[in-house]
């Protein structure tokens, strides 16, 4: 089982039904999916991209490796640079696809 809360699967939670844990359950719906399409190192690149989005200011990947999110070391962020291989076109259908707004 993956130690990311937003990766478990929505009946792993046991959330009661309210908008809030609906949109929680799409999130975590998202995630799944984009992981899958991540490729080769997928675990690092989930990490990454988890750094970038929550990361304030940073101006080098050093920087980003030093987020709390990325639990690698810096090293690893090059290598799944140049090892991922992202299936850009299905995340695109994913990202176009995807709406938390409704609830």
């Amino acid at each position: 089982m993956n130690t990311d809360p937003l990766l478990a699967e929505a009946s792993e939670l046991n959330y009661l039904p309210s908008p809030a844990n609906m949109k929680f359950a799409k999130l975590q719906e998202f995630r799944q999916a984009a992981y899958k399409h991540l490729g080769k190192a997928d675990d690092v690149t989930f990490e990454l991209t988890d750094a970038i989005l929550l990361t304030r200011n940073a101006y080098s990947l050093a920087d980003l490796s030093l987020s709390p999110i990325f639990r690698r070391k810096w090293p690893s962020i090059y290598e799944a640079l140049q090892d991922s291989r992202p299936h850009r076109q299905k995340l695109m259908q994913l990202y176009i696809k995807i709406d938390f707004y409704p609830i």
